[in-house]
């Protein structure tokens, strides 16, 4: 499965054709620091569990998918927000830092 969270924009060619040539599950979910929201990350979350066998989760940066992916990691795993910002030292925009501290602490278990 591939995870694409690249505006459209971002592209040079769309990856979704190829994708289903190959028989590759494809899901665009485009998001930016500014727009990132809860519903991106659960459409992630659902993406990442449908899936049968490995993710690829691509932006343009590296940052976007990063996130993503411990942020999930984190979700499953129980990880506490600073646990997670300490496995993650490639997040450097600030306001991703941010994101995952502030989502990773409404979702803690018990919470």
């Amino acid at each position: 499965c591939v995870v694409d969270l690249r505006k459209k924009q971002e592209m040079t060619e769309l990856p979704a054709a190829r994708c289903k040539a190959l028989g590759i599950a494809y899901a665009h979910v485009p998001v930016t620091p500014e727009t990132l929201s809860e519903q991106d990350i659960d459409h992630c979350r659902r993406e990442f569990a449908r899936s049968w066998g490995r993710v690829l989760v691509v932006s343009s940066g590296g940052q976007r998918a990063a996130l993503m992916v411990v942020m999930q990691a984190a979700r499953v795993g129980g990880w506490k927000a600073s646990e997670a910002a300490a496995k993650c030292p490639e997040l450097r925009l600030p306001a991703y830092r941010e994101y995952l501290e502030g989502y990773l602490t409404r979702h803690e278990v018990g919470a």
